[in-house]
């Protein structure tokens, strides 16, 4: 998907999280054992169907240097 594809799709938050992990070259299953949670779960983060608990946004802001609550670069 194209960055205008995905904003039309994804809100700010979740595109930030998604364009941090595919610029640093990592699937969703690698980033997922990465954070030590299941590949479904983090797809389901990634698309907007939960909300990431606060120990795992911790996880994801560590990662990948982005604010998953709030759609900001740290």
């Amino acid at each position: 998907m194209t960055t205008d594809e995905l904003l039309a799709v994804y809100p700010a938050a979740r595109l930030a999280l998604i364009e941090a992990r595919r610029a640093r070259g990592i699937t969703q299953k690698a980033a997922s054992s990465m954070l030590n949670v299941s590949w479904p779960y983090y797809s389901m983060v990634e698309l907007g169907e939960v909300t990431p608990e606060p120990r795992i946004a911790g996880k994801i802001a560590r990662l990948f240097g982005i604010d998953i609550l709030e759609g900001e670069q740290q």
